[in-house]
């Protein structure tokens, strides 16, 4: 159970990343 929860932290968490990552790569292309 513990491995499931820590999957779906981590699944989250890289979406965030992502998303800030591509917001970022978005500003500098300006």
């Amino acid at each position: 159970a513990a491995d499931a929860f820590r999957v779906e932290c981590w699944r989250s968490f890289s979406d965030y990343v992502f998303t800030l990552l591509s917001e970022a790569a978005s500003d500098a292309a300006d």
